[in-house]
């Protein structure tokens, strides 16, 4: 062995950036001529597709639509596309929320209810004189209650949330 060799040594070295996450959160259908926000987070810049560069952006499409928005985090950037189903929510209007984003439909209904909303609540329908006839928790986002066993006629609506209450007359039918 040469005592004046070169030794050598190697040693693997793992650098991990991490990049963008995007996470788009709000209502995925909503009634024809409504407004809702909708939010992006899981990067620390953001363009939307109009170039809008804030995390939040108020939509309301009248037909459905793709939407599509940029998350950039660490040098990277990552795209998100969402859709936003539009629908005609024919029927008995609701009341304005107190700050609770809740949208029932169809309105008149048959054997299902669906039910999107922006935060966990609890929903109780009622009857016209006021008996609970369904007591439901429901999550973030579309959520459906069968309604097989109601009667046609018309029906409240109420739901309970962190950020408020939400009232609504609903109508079933045969």
């Amino acid at each position: 062995m040469n005592p004046c060799s070169n030794d050598t040594l190697k040693k693997v070295i793992t650098i991990s950036i991490v990049g963008p996450n995007p996470l788009v959160t709000g209502p995925t259908t909503i009634c024809k001529g409504d407004k809702f926000t909708y939010t992006i987070t899981g990067g620390s810049t953001y363009n939307w597709f109009n170039n809008t560069t804030a995390s939040t952006i108020a939509l309301s499409p009248v037909t459905n639509t793709v939407y599509s928005v940029s998350a950039t985090s660490n040098g990277c950037t990552l795209s998100k596309t969402f859709s936003v189903t539009v629908s005609p929510c024919t029927g008995i209007a609701a009341h304005s929320p107190d700050g609770l984003s809740l949208q029932v439909f169809p309105n008149p209904f048959n054997d299902a209810l669906k039910i999107e909303t922006s935060e966990a609540c609890t929903l109780i329908i009622s009857d016209i004189n006021g008996a609970t006839i369904n007591k439901s928790e429901l999550n973030v986002g579309t959520n459906e209650i069968n309604t097989v066993q109601l009667k046609a006629g018309v029906y409240f609506v109420k739901a309970i949330g962190v950020s408020g209450t939400w009232n609504s007359r609903i109508v079933k039918t045969e």
